[in-house]
C-alpha cells in the first residue's frame, strides 16, 4: 500500500504543533499517488537535527519498500515561507483533502488559507488584534 499523509503523522506524530508546524507530502494530481518525499517545517533547529540523527538511513514501519530514508534540508525553511511557496504553486486549489499539506498553529491543525490569514505575504506576520494594540 502507499504511504500517506496520516500513516507518516502517525509514525512522527507532533502532539499539538509542539515538534512541526508544517508537513507535506506531495502528491502527483493525475494519480493521486505520493512523489516519495515530503517536506516538514520542525519549530527548533535542534528538533530538525534531532529527527535527522533518527530517521536518516532509516526505514518506515508503515511501508513496505526497502528504500532508507535520505533526510536533508529544505531549500525553503520556516513556517511563513512555507505558506508563500504553497501559494505561488497555487496548491489552495488542491480538491483531494489527503493531498493537501497540513498546518499547525496554536496547537492546532489549519487549512492552507488558514496558515495564509496568518502571514503577510511581504514576510511578516499578520498580528493578532490584542497583539497589535
Amino acid at each position: 500500500a502507499s504511504c500517506t499523509q496520516e500513516m507518516l503523522l502517525r509514525e512522527w506524530p507532533s502532539p499539538s504543533g509542539s515538534i512541526y508546524d508544517f508537513f507535506y507530502l506531495p502528491h502527483n494530481v493525475y494519480s493521486q499517488r505520493h512523489l516519495g518525499y515530503a517536506f516538514i517545517n520542525f519549530v527548533s533547529e535542534e528538533l530538525a537535527m534531532d529527527f535527522k540523527k533518527k530517521w536518516h538511513t532509516k526505514r518506515l514501519s508503515v511501508h513496505t519498500a526497502d528504500k532508507a530514508l535520505n533526510i536533508s534540508i529544505a531549500e525553503v525553511q520556516g513556517f511563513e515561507d512555507n505558506v508563500r511557496q504553497l501559494k505561488k504553486k497555487r496548491l489552495c486549489r488542491m480538491k483531494v483533502k489527503e493531498c493537501q499539506p497540513i498546518f499547525f498553529a496554536n496547537g492546532q491543525r489549519v487549512s492552507l488559507a488558514e496558515a495564509s490569514s496568518m502571514i503577510k505575504m511581504d514576510g511578516a506576520l499578520a498580528a493578532s488584534a490584542d497583539e497589535s494594540q
